[in-house]
Parts: structure tokens; C-alpha cells; sequence
């Protein structure tokens, strides 16, 4: 979190300056940048918001204040351009970090939004080995391509680099529920999007694939609950890598649905 916080500060200061300033044939990257900039800020932004973050308003404002500001400044060098260009040749800008960027982040989203629903419906690795066979076809295709190569291979490799972070997180989660239970016997609920908890299955239940709140304006639930035969109450941050204390859990004790094991997590298969 101080990483992108230190990002943040940096991007709000020195984007708008290389965005005035910045030679035109290096200009394609710095509008590369503003885009994946735009695009993980706005993901941010639209994220559900926890109650118990009362700062969390004030931050999306000053993040919307930082994508216009951006912008304008961006429109502002666009059009001292067009002003140039009445009495002067221009330099022509090399858009293909710029496509590059759009691709990569129209892919990110197009992943995160539709990624956990097609996972509930034709299961967990389908959809990531569907998504290696695709990526893998889309970067050999770029590598061949006269066009549109740094397109497709960003979109493959953004691809890949999104299977590789989803497989990262079902052994920290699990690790992190086996710290916090110390040896007491429990399980996990996990929420997958559908507003409710259902029990982990598989390690990749696990996963920011289907381990998800509801997507709400506010958040109606929780990523996952880990539930003790004394009580539950602890949800898990992604953000954070741990179970903390919540408000839900005490209602799944006892519930047939949530067995609790002393080795739960590290009981599960991986299929």
C-alpha cells in the first residue's frame, strides 16, 4: 500500500509535467503511461468501499480530481500543438505504446469483470487454461504480424501475468487462515460473487477468481470468512494478505455447510 501511495505521488506531480514537456517522439510512452495510470487508479476507484473505511470517499475524490487533471493537461499540450502545427512541421508520435497501454487495460478489466463469472459457471481452470491457450496463440500471432504487434502480445502477456497472479494467492490464503488459527479447527467461506458464502472446494476457490465480495457500491459481504466452532468474525484483506476481524461469520457455526478441520485449507485439492 506505501508503494502505490509513493506511485500516486509521483504520477500526480511528474505526469503532468511529461505530458506538457515531454519531446514528441518520446510522447507515445507518456501517454502510454497516463493510460495504464487512468486505468489502475479508475480500477481503484471503483472498487466496493469496507464501512469501516472512513477515508475511503475522501481518497476517490482526490484520485477523479488526479485522472482530470491529467486529462486536461493532456487536451491543453494537444491543442498547443495544433497550435504549433499552423506554422511549423511536427514531429509524428509513435502510437504504439499508446495502443499497447489501451489493450492492456481494456484486457485487465475485460478479465476482472467477466473473468469470475464465466469461473462459476464452466469451473476455476477452464477458464485458465483457456486463457493460457489464448494468450499463448495471441503472442505467437503478434510475433508474425506485420500490425498490431505490440497489441497482441501485450494482450498475451497481460493474459499471462493475470493467471500467474490469481495462482499466487490460494497458498497465502491458506497460510494465512492456518496462522490465525494457531491449531483450532476451522473452515473457510468463501464469498464468490453471487452475495452470499458458500465453503472452499479447491485451492483455487482460494483465488481473486472466485474468492470475491458481491460487487456492490458498498460492500455487502466479504471476500472469504474464516469460521472456529467458538465463533467466527474474521474476514480476509486482499490487501492486507491476513484475516481480520469482521462483522459476519458467527452465523455459519454449526452449519452443516462449513465443516471446520484443523488442516482445512491445506486439505483441499487443487482441482
Amino acid at each position: 500500500m506505501k508503494f502505490l501511495a509513493a506511485l500516486f505521488q509521483l504520477l500526480l506531480v511528474g505526469l503532468p509535467i511529461a505530458l506538457l514537456f515531454m519531446p514528441r517522439r518520446a510522447y507515445g510512452w507518456v501517454l502510454a503511461v497516463l493510460v495504464l495510470a487512468i486505468g489502475l487508479i479508475g480500477w481503484q476507484v471503483n472498487r466496493p468501499i469496507s464501512m469501516a473505511d472512513d477515508w475511503a470517499p475522501l481518497g476517490r475524490m482526490v484520485a477523479t480530481a488526479a485522472m482530470l487533471l491529467w486529462i486536461g493537461v493532456y487536451v491543453l499540450r494537444m491543442a498547443i500543438d495544433a497550435i504549433v502545427a499552423i506554422k511549423y512541421s511536427r514531429q509524428p508520435i509513435d502510437y504504439r505504446p499508446f495502443r499497447a497501454s489501451l489493450a492492456i487495460c481494456a484486457t485487465g478489466w475485460a478479465g476482472w469483470l467477466f473473468g469470475p463469472p464465466f469461473a462459476r459457471w464452466f469451473g476455476g481452470w477452464p477458464v485458465l487454461l483457456a486463457g493460457v491457450a489464448a494468450a499463448l496463440f495471441l503472442i505467437g500471432l503478434g510475433r508474425r504480424a506485420d500490425r498490431g504487434q505490440w497489441v497482441l502480445v501485450g494482450i498475451g502477456a497481460t493474459i499471462i501475468a493475470g493467471i500467474v497472479g490469481i495462482l499466487s494467492w490460494p497458498s497465502a490464503v491458506a497460510r494465512a487462515a492456518a496462522d490465525r488459527a494457531a491449531g483450532q479447527p476451522y473452515c473457510i467461506m468463501i464469498g464468490d460473487g453471487d452475495g452470499d458464502y458458500r465453503p472452499a472446494r479447491s485451492m483455487l476457490d482460494l483465488s481473486p477468481l472466485l474468492m470475491r465480495a458481491n460487487e456492490a457500491p458498498y460492500l455487502r459481504n466479504q471476500d472469504a470468512l474464516l469460521i472456529f466452532d467458538a465463533g467466527g468474525g474474521l474476514h480476509f484483506s486482499y490487501q492486507r494478505r491476513r484475516f481480520e476481524r469482521g462483522n459476519e461469520g458467527d452465523e455459519y457455526v454449526d452449519n452443516p455447510l462449513c465443516a471446520t478441520k484443523v488442516d482445512f485449507a491445506s486439505a483441499l485439492p487443487y482441482w
